[in-house]
């Protein structure tokens, strides 16, 4: 493909030409991820939404990127002693706690109930 600049021909690869048209890509904003704990424990009934919404926070979760989770049902996890992967306090590590349609007096201790 030729080009007329100023009276001189000039010869462009097409490829050049077609990036050189396309604007700069934007910087990547770095995402960082969630942490986010699960908790369907029950002490009685037991709702059959438990697994359906434990599921569904997984999966979001999972397919937009934006956090990982912890699936647990019971509260074990909830500790604020240096216990948990033995360095991370339960609660500086996880983001968001949810506790999807839990039922009955769950087995906390005082400090499980302040975390």
């Amino acid at each position: 493909m030729g080009l007329a600049i100023f009276g001189q021909s000039v010869r462009i690869n097409a490829q050049a030409a077609a990036t050189a048209s396309l604007p700069p890509t934007p910087h990547a904003k770095q995402i960082h991820v969630k942490h986010v704990l699960v908790i369907g424990q029950t002490k009685g009934f037991e709702h059959d939404s438990i697994s359906t919404a434990m599921a569904a926070i997984y999966n979001m979760g999972k397919e937009s990127g934006l956090w990982d989770t912890t699936l647990r049902t019971d509260t074990e996890l909830l500790t604020t002693k240096r216990t948990w992967k033995r360095t991370q306090r339960i609660s500086t590590y996880f983001d968001l706690l949810v506790f999807a349609s839990t039922t009955g007096e769950l087995e906390m201790d005082a400090s499980q109930r302040r975390t």
